[in-house]
């Protein structure tokens, strides 16, 4: 019998790993690949992957499986390559990890370098390009594609990859394909909703010497190490799902102008149920533009016409990068949430997002009748919080923190009933917690800091509960007796 080997990595594939299930399938002889909805696979999970058959090797790209994965029988070996799962390795990509510990015997060192730079590259830092590989691959490709990761890898990665390794680059026929193609789907499809996109992407183009300098992550250096057969096909593919993506964006635009919104002291909060993925990338995206016409005290027609889809009271309010405002948004089926930081700078975005997530974590101990922690520190720790899975703290050093009940990459979460039976009850609740967070002067009517333990945020822990507590406390009682 054969020795089965199995790879598993996360859904809504990346660059890194589809590089790395492409360089199993070339290396390890792999005879099945999964994709799962979670960073660290449980032992269920990988129970119903075997199937009750005998596992030689399972190997993690770019996850990693939890600690009773090791122990379950019939599976001989269990390899890791997740520069995730240690803190260590975070600067390196899962891909570079597998390439070391496996060895690269067989593949052309100057080719394979430069694509180790550019899956670097592409999950370390953010898209410098519009023409990006990798924002094509995770946010373009699954919107035509039904969201299906075998058929974007097969269909739209292995062509990119294989080419780039078997063929020399052809700078002159690339662009020459490329731009035939941007100009036959543009005849094809009328008003499509990429069109200024496309026009811009033709005009750079022309310019041969200056794109051949472009970024890394430009797709036009990939395009011209394939033939015109399959360089016409991944086009095709390519440029429908740029004008999808670019639909879905239009619609985004719509609903953020209808969206929601509260001012919670100096704090503003954009609420809205919506199942588009990009409704919090085009918030980011009209705000920043609204602020910049602020700053520049002139707008263009073009500028003028985007705005237009910003809500008169977040004009009002947001009036510079200073200002903090905060979205959250509601899957309107699966009963899912988000919560995104905006303005206001780190400092201010962690501060209000730590005391979120304590309070949102208290909420989820209390209807799940498990013990709450008294250490503000642990309520507001980054990832998870043992008991209140899969509610998830995204939270860096820098940056814009999230807080996350299932996303695009983690669609199979269960819905977030402990807020509400409707989305509508989710989000009003949520936008409640929200407002008792950031309004410092808000406090509930049963406010009395001498009896904190009938007030229902007291186990929230948050600052301003400490500070009135200190006001009222300290005028009652003498010194040392507070």
């Amino acid at each position: 019998m054969a020795k089965m080997r199995i790879a598993v990595t996360h859904q809504r594939i990346d660059l890194d790993a589809a590089s790395c299930i492409w360089w199993l399938e070339k290396t390890a002889n792999i005879n099945e690949v999964f994709f799962t909805g979670k960073d660290v696979v449980p032992a269920e999970d990988v129970e119903k992957i075997r199937r009750g058959r005998e596992i030689e090797e399972i190997i993690f790209a770019d996850c990693h499986p939890s600690d009773d994965v090791l122990k379950l029988e019939k599976i001989k070996k269990v390899s890791t390559y997740d520069h995730h799962q240690v803190q260590s390795q975070a600067e390196k990509s899962s891909f570079e990890l597998l390439v070391e510990r496996r060895g690269s015997t067989g593949f052309d060192s100057e080719k394979l370098q430069r694509w180790i730079a550019l899956v670097h590259h592409s999950d370390l830092k953010p898209a410098d390009t519009d023409m990006d590989i990798q924002r094509t691959l995770k946010k373009r490709i699954p919107l035509i594609l039904n969201g299906d990761d075998h058929l974007a890898y097969k269909e739209w990665f292995m062509p990119l990859v294989n080419s780039f390794f078997h063929n020399p680059k052809n700078i002159a026929r690339g662009q020459k394909i490329f731009q035939k193609a941007i100009l036959q789907f543009l005849l094809t499809n009328g008003s499509c909703p990429a069109r200024r996109i496309l026009e811009k992407w033709s005009a750079k183009l022309i310019h041969l010497d200056k794109i051949s300098n472009s970024s890394i992550r430009n797709m036009f250096h990939y395009v011209s190490h394939m033939d015109e057969k399959m360089a016409r096909e991944w086009l095709d593919l390519t440029l429908r799902a740029v004008d999808a993506k670019q639909a879905q964006f239009e619609r985004a635009k719509e609903e953020f102008k209808n969206s929601d919104i509260d001012l919670f002291g100096k704090t503003l909060v954009v609420s809205q149920i919506t199942s588009n993925c990009d409704f919090s990338e085009v918030a980011r995206y009209l705000i920043k533009k609204h602020i910049a016409c602020v700053k520049n005290g002139k707008t263009s027609i073009e500028e003028k016409q985007e705005i237009e889809a910003v809500p008169a009271k977040i004009k009002e309010t947001i009036t510079s990068k200073a200002d903090p405002w905060f979205i959250i948004q509601v899957h309107p089926e699966k009963k899912h949430f988000q919560i995104f930081g905006g303005g206001g700078g780190d400092k201010t975005q962690q501060a209000i997002l730590r005391e979120l997530v304590q309070s949102i974590r208290v909420e989820v101990l209390k209807n799940r009748r498990k013990s709450i922690p008294t250490n503000r520190g642990k309520l507001s720790q980054p990832e998870t919080l043992e008991g209140t899975e899969p509610l998830y703290f995204h939270c860096k050093d820098t940056g814009f923190p999230q807080i996350l009940w299932g996303s695009e990459t983690r669609p199979d979460v269960g819905p977030a009933f402990v807020f509400g039976k409707t989305s509508r009850e989710i989000k009003q609740n949520l936008v409640n917690i929200a407002k008792m967070v950031i309004d410092k002067y808000y406090l509930p009517r049963e406010c009395n800091p001498n009896t904190c333990s009938y007030c229902m945020i007291d186990p929230w822990q948050l600052q301003k509960c400490a500070v009135q507590r200190k006001l009222v406390r300290g005028r009652m009682y003498p010194p040392g007796q507070v």
